[in-house]
């Protein structure tokens, strides 16, 4: 269960890094990119939320 645990905090301080990162290019960078950017945030952050979910219903 520790693992688990520390798995979870893992993956919420990557995602938080990868935000920043992302919110500096857009910044740096233009409206296509913010688009773009957009939907692999949304997509990737939703991915994470299901795989979630669902090894949390297979246990």
């Amino acid at each position: 269960m520790d693992g688990q645990q520390h798995k979870q905090e893992l993956n919420w301080g990557w995602l938080v890094g990868f935000a920043l990162l992302l919110i500096i290019l857009l910044f740096a960078f233009g409206d296509i990119l913010t688009g773009i950017v957009g939907i692999l945030v949304l997509s990737i952050v939703f991915a994470g939320y299901h795989n979630e979910q669902a090894s949390h219903n297979h246990h």
